[in-house]
């Protein structure tokens, strides 16, 4: 039985993943050349990229079974940022978004965005993304962010938060 497919309309960059990176640091085999990630990192890029932006603002703590509410409120620090690591894609080898803002369709549903282009608020958008992709050390050929519309199959899409 296959998961159903969602559609992402999304803006901010698309960085690519494992069927190959879209930044510019890369090695000579593909593979993504940043300090803080390795493919055999644990929780893979979507955690390791997210670690090194709480990280960023002062955030160190570390889940334990006594870290009570650990998870509000490191995922209120992550809301903070006004950017989110959206992954796309086959669930087997995810894509991933650097985003703004995404709107999610899941399959059978239609989202009616009315008569404008979704989200008003582009230039407080790129200086949150522009801060992240320097916060990660990620380079893309164009620095500018766009609308982007993805599909999203299986648990993927339902990952990001």
């Amino acid at each position: 039985m296959s998961n159903p497919t969602d559609t992402l309309l999304a803006y901010g960059y698309d960085l690519g993943g494992a069927d190959g990176w879209k930044v510019e640091e890369t090695d000579e085999y593909g593979e993504l050349a940043v300090d803080w990630y390795s493919p055999d990192t644990e929780g893979g890029f979507r955690e390791a990229a997210q670690d090194r932006l709480l990280t960023s603002t002062g955030f160190t703590e570390r889940w334990s079974p006594q870290a009570h509410g650990y998870f509000l409120r490191r995922d209120e620090r992550l809301r903070s940022l006004g950017v989110e690591l959206t992954p796309y894609g086959r669930e087997q080898a995810p894509m991933y978004l650097l985003t703004a803002h995404v709107v999610r369709v899941p399959l059978g549903e239609c989202a009616d965005l009315g008569p404008d282009v979704p989200g008003r608020e582009t230039a407080e958008w790129d200086d949150a993304l522009l801060k992240a992709l320097g916060t990660l050390g990620l380079t893309l050929p164009d620095q500018r962010p766009r609308w982007l519309l993805c599909a999203s199959h299986g648990a993927s899409a339902a990952r990001s938060a």
